[in-house]
């Protein structure tokens, strides 16, 4: 039969559907998923023949303004259906990604018991960190679902804003009467001073 992949509120799971969860050998214990069903916002199964082969704990949404889909359990039952079962999870969050944010690269993050859950992100562009990378903490922090053209962009991008940056912190004076914006950070304002005087002068007349 084909495989079903479902996703729910995780809110609406009841005991009996995490009484099934917990029978596929034993990875998490009651307690565990009552917390994943109060903390996770979305619960994705699947099923073949009405049988529970595999389930994930996930959410979307953004962090610092960055798309990301939030992997926080997963569990596939180990039999001949495995490898499809996995890609099905897997495939719902993407399209589920793909329909919150359609122009957008989206960060794929979670955290893994055993290194050979990375097996689920085969589809996934630079995953880091992974076998013989050598990933800064910043990169470390995530699993990156992007195009190396875009990140080429990104980077001409930034670099072209550095540069305007150290540009403008470099000017002098503008003209006689402005001057840069970042000078009155280290000296006082003496137009102010001069507008003050003429209005008391001002005052004083009238």
């Amino acid at each position: 039969m084909a495989l079903e992949v479902l996703t729910n509120d995780a809110s609406a799971l009841t005991d009996d559907d995490l009484a099934e969860m917990i029978a596929i050998e034993g990875a998490f214990d009651l307690a565990f998923l009552e917390g994943c069903r109060e903390s996770w916002v979305l619960a994705t199964t699947a099923r073949d023949g009405g049988t529970l082969h595999g389930y994930t704990f996930s959410t979307l949404e953004r962090i610092g303004g960055t798309p990301c889909v939030l992997l926080g359990v997963m569990s596939v039952r180990r039999n001949a259906k495995r490898d499809t079962v996995l890609k099905g999870l897997m495939k719902e969050a993407f399209h589920r990604a793909l329909m919150a944010f359609p122009d957008e690269d989206v960060v794929v993050g979670g955290r893994f018991a055993l290194p050979d859950a990375l097996q689920a992100l085969k589809e996934v562009d630079d995953v880091i960190p992974a076998p013989g990378s050598r990933a800064m903490a910043v990169a470390r922090s995530a699993l990156v679902l992007t195009s190396r053209g875009t990140t080429a962009v990104v980077l001409s991008i930034s670099t072209f804003l550095v540069g305007a940056q150290l540009l403008q912190n470099s000017r002098g004076d503008l003209g006689l009467y402005y001057l840069s914006p970042y000078h009155w950070a280290y000296a006082s304002n003496p137009i102010e001073t001069k507008m003050r005087t003429a209005i008391n002068s001002q005052e004083w007349l009238l």
